[in-house]
């Protein structure tokens, strides 16, 4: 048993341990109230576990795009209850079921956060620091690197951020998912 797990147990969560093991989700929706009761260090870790053992380190990006409806979208909460809720959606959910969060509601530092509370998945408009989205053909002047797209500027900064957190970039077209048999077929690597 890894030391997230033995602590994890240490602190009374044994029980939500065996049961997801066990695919017992009724288990878990049955006694959800005092799951929200814990602590969310502790339930990040366990969200957290479950998602490097599930998905890996992969996180989803779609931008100006739409994702499948099959996923759980974390919104309408902030702050300390925004991280409960996206531990909560990765332990409750299906074995690699695609946890997302929205970097327009939330920004990206909280979306970095919640890579470690279970969140796979980033998904929003590129847009800048008011809310407003970036026109395909909007570019700055960059010293040494001439005119570059705002929205390829915006993309390199969250690559640095996941890449922080110690993850792989895929990013999503409007095709993921929709050829029966290849679901992963439009994603697009980005390596380091």
């Amino acid at each position: 048993m890894s030391f997230v797990l033995q602590q994890l147990e240490r602190h009374g969560l044994g029980w939500l341990i065996a049961a997801r093991a066990n695919g017992d989700y009724a288990a878990i929706r049955a006694r959800e109230s005092e799951l929200r009761a814990f602590d969310p260090i502790y339930l990040g870790a366990f969200a957290d576990h479950l998602r490097r053992v599930e998905v890996g380190e992969r996180v989803l990006v779609w931008a100006n795009v739409s994702p499948p409806d099959d996923g759980l979208l974390i919104t309408g909460v902030r702050g300390l209850a925004f991280l409960r809720e996206v531990a909560i959606a990765r332990i409750l959910a299906a074995p690699g079921a695609m946890v997302r969060v929205d970097w327009n509601e939330q920004g990206l530092e909280i979306c970095q956060v919640a890579l470690g509370y279970g969140a796979d998945s980033w998904q929003g408009r590129l847009s800048n620091r008011k809310g407003l989205v970036l026109a395909d053909d909007a570019a700055k002047k960059i010293k040494g690197q001439g005119m570059v797209a705002l929205q390829t500027l915006k993309m390199q900064e969250m690559e640095r951020v996941l890449r922080g957190a110690g993850r792989q970039i895929h990013y999503a077209d409007e095709t993921f998912g929709d050829q029966e048999g290849a679901p992963r077929a439009a994603l697009r690597e980005v390596h380091p």
